[in-house]
């Protein structure tokens, strides 16, 4: 099945760092992250990815300039991959930045709602990022 590794991953930095990882039924919970966002990212799968900043703590900085990022991206690399976007499979969901929106509101909201709930960074803005991933192996 191409599309059975898709999935949306999330982290927030700041005093302390916090992920998530959203499987394509979207769970997933907010945990501490032990690793920098930089190191986060080069120790998951290969992917699309962006990281954006908050404004007042509860809102993204270009959040749909985000997500656009995060489907494109995906797009050309399922392209290059040679994988098929099959319409209404887990891939073509993240090809699309409108079917998309929501999953990564979802996951930036519980990663921020963690770090305030742990107390991380104080009143200090929130550095989110977002990768995107699927398993090439299978598709």
């Amino acid at each position: 099945d191409a599309d059975a590794g898709a999935g949306a991953e999330a982290g927030a930095a700041g005093d302390g760092e916090m992920a998530v990882e959203i499987g394509p039924d979207e769970s997933g919970d907010a945990v501490a992250c032990e690793l920098p966002p930089g190191e986060w990212l080069s120790a998951r799968p290969r992917g699309a990815y962006t990281v954006a900043r908050t404004v007042g703590r509860r809102a993204v900085f270009e959040f749909d300039f985000h997500v656009e990022r995060l489907a494109s991206s995906m797009r050309l690399m399922a392209e290059e991959g040679g994988a098929q976007v099959v319409d209404g499979s887990e891939l073509a969901a993240a090809t699309d930045a409108t079917a998309l929106r929501a999953r990564v509101a979802r996951a930036w909201r519980q990663c921020a709602s963690a770090m305030d709930a742990a107390g991380c960074a104080g009143d200090a803005e929130l550095k989110l990022s977002a990768l995107l991933s699927w398993d090439a192996a299978s598709g």
